[in-house]
């Protein structure tokens, strides 16, 4: 599941670097719906790690008693950080001086982007000069700004967690609120920098976990019936295929609808429930319509991190590395040649990255494991 979250990012972006100059022969298909579900993805991711990272705390509290808070921070800078940080040593140090010795343009990059990078606060970077290569790690640093609220909470507030959550959750979605519809004209960059600050739905995530360790676990199979997930699986389609192309269809009254349900200001919240009802029925009911578990997409699910981190630019290299071939009448077969060669050579660069880079560090995380983890 994260893999295809991960390959929406990847069309999302690829999409974005298509222009008359840089790729006058690849078709832009920013104006389909398909094409446009980037921000719909990483709302995945965040649910994901809410449910994941809260599940993982819970038991730790459950099989030991305690959490070691330190024990834990370690863990997740061992999973994050090592990639994270060579993705910040590429494109601050060593692209540079492929610059300098190729020609070869990459976009600009400053001294205090790089202090934010460094000090993990990439979602700061709008307000200096752009996220440019590193564009994809400003949900990182939204994830690990979350870790350090929720593991003390969780350690010293579990009676009171999903209370805690579901204020997170209001008092987010009326930020929001402020952000949309009175900041986005006068203070553009602080509004995009709140709207994207998805701590509401990263708490999403965490009431899934609460909810499966609790007595309403119980009722969970009322919603699993076929004709239940059938309806949550095609809600989730028509989000997919339609986001873009509804809003703009003018049909009376389900356009309108629409643009109201998805607003910046909660649509976050919206998606995040479906996307945990997903995760609840792949992972908790054996009759799932969507089954996931094969070695393939074990495989690429591991790597997905690094596809995340590197799309941008793998993208970015296609097109400077084949600007002639982009360069003709426009052409289906030459679009979709861009859109695999991007995927595949960010498939490529994360495949390496996992077995040379990111396993080593995994290992050590044994050390800092919890009980029964």
């Amino acid at each position: 599941m994260r893999f295809f979250a991960a390959m929406f990012v990847v069309i999302y972006h690829a999409s974005t670097f298509v222009t008359a100059v840089s790729a006058p022969a690849v078709y832009d298909t920013r104006s389909y719906s398909f094409f446009n579900n980037g921000s719909t993805a990483v709302d995945f991711f965040f649910v994901l790690s809410g449910f994941l990272i809260a599940t993982l705390l819970l038991n730790e509290f459950a099989d030991s008693g305690n959490i070691n808070i330190k024990h834990f921070y370690t863990r997740r800078a061992l999973r994050i950080w090592p990639l994270y940080y060579f993705a910040v040593l590429l494109v601050f140090a060593v692209f540079p001086g492929i610059a300098m010795f190729t020609g070869i343009e990459f976009p600009a990059t400053g001294f205090l982007q790089f202090l934010l990078y460094l000090f993990m606060l990439p979602n700061l970077t709008p307000f200096v000069q752009g996220g440019g290569l590193l564009s994809p790690l400003w949900s990182i640093g939204v994830e690990e700004q979350f870790y350090f609220m929720v593991a003390p909470l969780i350690k010293h507030r579990r009676q009171k967690l999903a209370i805690i959550l579901c204020w997170v959750i209001v008092l987010k979605i009326l930020l929001n609120i402020v952000a949309e519809y009175f900041l986005k004209e006068s203070h553009h960059d602080l509004a995009y920098f709140i709207l994207t600050f998805r701590f509401e739905v990263i708490s999403i995530g965490c009431l899934g976990a609460l909810l499966i360790r609790s007595s309403y676990k119980n009722y969970l199979y009322l919603f699993f019936s076929y004709s239940f997930q059938l309806c949550m699986f095609i809600l989730l389609l028509l989000i997919l295929l339609f986001n873009k192309s509804i809003p703009e269809a003018g049909i009376p009254y389900i356009s309108s609808i629409y643009v109201f349900l998805f607003s910046s200001a909660w649509s976050g919240v919206i998606t995040g429930c479906i996307f945990l009802y997903i995760i609840l029925n792949v992972s908790l009911n054996e009759k799932s319509i969507l089954k996931t578990n094969n070695r393939l997409l074990d495989t690429l699910g591991d790597i997905s991190y690094g596809i995340y981190v590197y799309h941008v630019i793998a993208e970015l290299a296609i097109l400077k590395l084949f600007k002639n071939f982009f360069a003709g009448t426009q052409s289906i077969f030459v679009t979709c040649t861009y859109y695999f060669a991007s995927a595949l050579l960010a498939m490529a660069a994360a495949y390496v990255s996992y077995h040379l880079l990111e396993k080593r560090f995994l290992k050590l995380k044994y050390k800092f494991a919890a009980v029964g983890q």
